[in-house]
């Protein structure tokens, strides 16, 4: 026994010695090699609202080195031999500036670049205005891209009234998507199923729950859940990468929350709709659609806090009917068989986005977010079965309620250390769970409810006033069900 511990405890020295000494070979020579080297960092910004421009191109003139900036506008040049350069700043819409910089070793130099709206003047008819600063930035981002994307942006989707993301994505090239009593759902990407696709959040996957409540989706994530309002960009990628997981055929979906923005802003959002559907004999009484949304953000401490709230609600009263009516054969209207069924649906759908930052230097920033959401589906179906040969009437009512909610927490850091080594992580909790509470169904059954109708009378209805008088049935069947599902 003595010897084998005194293996086990061989083996872990052996094991960390390893590991420091593959720090060392890694880190220590980048470190060692950027001694002689200079950096520059900087920020790219619009001239007029001081927004930045995430995606813009800054590149020494003459070399290959360069990057791209964040979301922020933030940009980070490593390993740049000393000496004078012109920096160019470009961004798609905007035009091309150049600065002159002089790099020193060991050293950052900070450029930061204030670009301004392209204007073109036409022969006969001149043209004033540019893309929103949201679209052009996805476009950029389009442009960028090494693979097949599309991206749409907050200010696309807010033009059109979609009412949950699955909406918002059906005008992407090679997208479709299923409906669910009128309303958008599932997404399929160039014609497969929704379950061979990956949908993420802040590029975190959202784990789709597979119980009784999940329609038989399997991997597949109904977007109704998701509400669109509080999306800054959503991302969808055709072609997936090796920075993507490997485990959609179709395509990827990301939905990038808002963060916390660049200077103060509000912003609250009322709209309604009609519905034709709310009589006093719908199961949730009269009520028109309802959509409602609200944020804020703004920053602190010399702008080195930042913080976003964001709010979502939406609410709906769905009614349908739906008549099945089957023959006794082609040459009669005769009835041999009819189904009515309709349907009352109370749809709400809730989200909260918080999102907060802290930049302690150029070179350190912290990030925290919490996200939810929550869709409650409530519905009442009512069922009439006439079964006119065997002479059988069956009714059923059902009540059903679809709880599904997700939760996500996200930590993460963006560190440059040593002066030339990126450092990015992100630490993350989420959860999914979908519910079905108190599903309850009532069955009614009578046999030879007819008595007394000639076979004419029978198999010759042929309009709803000569059916039978409805009259008290004798319960068939009662069952209630309690499903729950949670995946994280």
């Amino acid at each position: 026994m003595r010897f084998l511990t005194n293996s086990i405890l061989i083996r872990n020295a052996i094991l960390k010695l390893t590991c420091a000494l593959l720090f060392v070979l890694l880190v220590l020579p980048q470190s060692m090699n950027g001694q002689n080297l200079g950096r520059i960092s900087g920020r790219i910004i619009e001239a007029t609202s001081k927004t930045p421009l995430p995606g813009a191109n800054v590149i020494l003139e003459g070399t290959r080195i360069g990057t791209a900036s964040d979301k922020e506008g933030r940009y980070t040049i490593l390993n740049v031999p000393p000496g004078n350069y012109n920096l160019v700043g470009s961004f798609l819409g905007y035009e091309k500036k150049s600065l002159s910089v002089e790099v020193v070793a060991n050293r950052t130099v900070v450029v930061d670049f204030e670009l301004t709206e392209t204007t073109q003047e036409l022969t006969d008819v001149m043209i004033y205005g540019a893309l929103t600063r949201g679209q052009a930035k996805s476009l950029n981002e389009q442009k960028e891209a090494q693979n097949i994307k599309n991206v749409v942006s907050s200010e696309q989707i807010s033009r059109f009234p979609d009412r949950n993301a699955a909406e918002s994505l059906q005008r992407i090239p090679s997208i479709s998507i299923t409906h669910d009593q009128g309303e958008g759902e599932m997404v399929q990407i160039r014609g497969i199923p929704q379950q061979f696709n990956s949908v993420t959040v802040n590029g975190i996957r959202i784990p789709a729950p597979t119980g009784a409540a999940s329609d038989g989706a399997g991997r597949g994530v109904g977007l109704d859940l998701v509400s669109n309002s509080l999306m800054e960009q959503i991302v969808v990628t055709k072609a997936i990468t090796p920075d993507i997981d490997g485990d959609a055929i179709g395509g990827s979906i990301d939905f990038v929350l808002k963060d916390a923005p660049e200077k103060p802003f509000y912003k609250i959002v009322a709209s309604g709709g009609l519905n034709q559907q709310k009589s006093e004999f719908n199961a949730w009484g009269r009520k028109d659609i309802q959509n409602y949304s609200g944020m804020y953000g703004a920053r602190f401490f010399d702008n080195k806090f930042g913080v976003l709230a964001a709010a979502s609600y939406f609410v709906n009263n769905i009614g349908s009917i739906l008549r099945e009516y089957r023959f006794l054969n082609d040459q009669t209207t005769a009835l041999s068989y009819s189904k009515w069924t309709d349907y009352d649906v109370k749809r709400d759908r809730f989200g909260i986005n918080i999102a907060t930052d802290y930049m302690i230097d150029n070179d350190n920033r912290l990030r925290f977010s919490f996200n939810y959401n929550a869709y409650i589906d409530e519905e009442v179906r009512r069922q009439n079965v006439n079964n006119i040969p065997t002479k059988l009437e069956e009714r059923e009512t059902r009540n059903r309620i679809e709880d599904q909610r997700m939760t996500t927490f996200q930590f993460g850091g963006e560190h440059i250390l040593f002066g030339n080594v990126d450092l990015d992580y992100t630490l993350f909790w989420i959860q999914s769970r979908e519910r079905l509470p108190n599903r309850t169904y009532w069955s009614y059954r009578r046999t030879n409810p007819y008595t007394g109708w000639t076979n004419e009378q029978l198999y010759y209805i042929t309009g709803l006033e000569k059916f039978p008088a409805l009259a008290p049935l004798t319960v068939n069947r009662l069952r209630h069900d309690d499903f729950l599902t949670v995946d994280g």
